[in-house]
């Protein structure tokens, strides 16, 4: 993370350490013979190190999404194609296997996938997932949630205490990722902004994350880390393939 490229930043850092700091382009320039991942700020750091700790394989960009809510997966296939991740449309063998496990009415299949009410069973997450995990031209699996929404959903019907809901979640995403081949990647967000949602969003993210699943805050973050990732991976690659 290099300070100093706008002229107020290079103001100031003339201010602290002179001549040392350096031009970004030459920062930039060594970072990329060197394969150095660069980042703008701390978040973004952070984001990138939690992809490369609980990541260690990236064939390419090509993703497939569960969501929930169809409106919610149109607004999820639009923001990731933006950010440069690639969503290739679901063979209809695959979205018939899919279909044939969750409820037809209300599921969505072409990709992003939204299988509705049914992702509540534990069991029809895992297939979907194995099913998208089988197809060739996918590199990696995807999970959006609009997580105060499925908490108020559990907690207000009565289903499950907080803790019980956290370690649910937590669980889950420990059983796909050892039922699947391909890197998984969690999206976790809330709407309503208060302390309490954002305490327990910040603990399913954290373990969740000791269970090898990086888990984000929003898709923005996620994409930039795992293009950074992708990124990094494809030149270190390809710098030992020519020793």
């Amino acid at each position: 993370m290099k300070a100093g490229r706008g002229e107020a930043g290079a103001r100031a850092a003339a201010s602290h350490t002179g001549s040392m700091a350096g031009s970004y382009f030459l920062w930039e320039s060594i970072a990329k013979q060197t394969n150095a991942v660069m980042v703008n700020d701390y978040t973004e750091m952070a984001d990138f190190i939690w992809a490369y700790k609980c990541v260690g394989h990236l064939s390419g960009l090509r993703a497939a999404v569960v969501c929930g809510g169809g409106g919610n997966s149109v607004w999820c296939g639009d923001t990731l194609s933006s950010l440069g991740l690639i969503l290739p449309p679901l063979s209809r063998e695959a979205q018939k296997q899919i279909l044939e496990i969750t409820d037809t009415v209300g599921t969505f299949a072409p990709n992003p996938i939204d299988p509705n009410f049914s992702m509540f069973d534990p069991e029809v997450q895992f297939r979907v997932l194995e099913i998208l995990d089988a197809q060739e031209d996918i590199d990696l699996l995807i999970i959006v949630g609009v997580f105060d929404f499925m908490y108020h959903t559990i907690i207000t019907s009565g289903f499950a205490t907080r803790e019980a809901f956290v370690q649910e979640q937590v669980q889950r995403l420990r059983e796909i990722r050892k039922r699947v081949k391909k890197p998984l990647i969690c999206v976790n967000f809330h709407v309503s902004e208060n302390a309490e949602m954002t305490a327990i969003l910040n603990q399913v993210r954290q373990e969740a994350r000791n269970q090898g699943v990086p888990c984000f805050s929003s898709m923005e973050r996620m994409t930039h880390a795992v293009r950074r990732l992708y990124t990094y991976l494809e030149c270190r690659s390809d710098k030992q393939i020519n020793r």
